[in-house]
């Protein structure tokens, strides 16, 4: 990861069991700059999600009550963005120094095992990532630039496709493919909802397990700390 020059030399903690793991160093505090940044960028986001639901809701009663031509165009624009075909995965995008910022912004803190090749650099993986809480920005934050594959949807230079069995199993099958899920999907948004403890949705959500069965590639469980108490309802 880029991240390297913001991070310290790394620890190694031992757990309960005497098992060693690795966390990375406190990340080095934004400058004021770049504090304001991430600020700017975390209200636009989250308003953004409940704005853009609102700009919506008005553009299709506005076509349904009122016929308006302009209200009808701007709704079928809209669903041919969430319909766009795949593209060019957009790089420089995912490299922006903007994601430092924001994993600095929350102290953000990796932690892997102790064997610094636990992951081969041509396997197959597929990453399940918990929880989903009420907004998985761990997840977002965290694997972002490791998305490379071909993308779909918005925006389409993200490099993610949609969640999908098959296409999911076909991709896995390629040599060095690597793949990051959410399984909980929107049920991990409700059973978050109480930001004091930290709970997930898998007793209905053992797909992954036979995804990476099938494909062969290895499971590897993700856990971020901390992303439940991100955003409480």
């Amino acid at each position: 990861m880029e991240d390297g020059k913001d991070y310290g030399d790394p620890e190694t903690i031992t757990a309960l069991d005497g098992s060693n793991s690795v966390i990375s160093a406190v990340p080095r505090k934004n400058t004021f700059l770049e504090e304001l940044v991430a600020l700017c960028t975390l209200l636009t986001l989250f308003g953004l999600v409940y704005a853009c639901v609102l700009l919506v809701l008005i553009i299709l009663t506005t076509a349904l009550l009122f016929s308006s031509k302009a209200a009808i165009i701007a709704l079928l624009i809209a669903v041919a963005l969430m319909l766009l075909p795949d593209g060019q995965v957009w790089r420089a995008y995912k490299r922006l120094s903007l994601w430092s910022m924001l994993r600095r912004h929350f102290s953000c803190r990796l932690v892997t095992p102790p064997k610094a090749n636990f992951l081969q650099q041509h396997g197959q993986y597929l990453f399940a990532e918990f929880p989903h809480a009420v907004y998985p920005l761990g997840s977002f934050l965290f694997n972002f630039r490791g998305c490379d594959i071909t993308a779909t949807g918005i925006p389409p230079s993200a490099g993610c496709f949609p969640a999908d069995y098959k296409p999911m199993l076909a991709y896995l099958q390629q040599p060095g493919a690597c793949l990051s899920i959410i399984p909980e999907g929107f049920a991990g948004i409700f059973v978050a909802s109480d930001a004091s403890t930290e709970t997930i949705f898998l007793s209905q959500r053992k797909g992954f397990i036979k995804l990476a069965l099938q494909s062969g590639a290895d499971l590897v469980p993700m856990y971020h700390l901390g992303q439940s108490q991100l955003l409480d309802f």
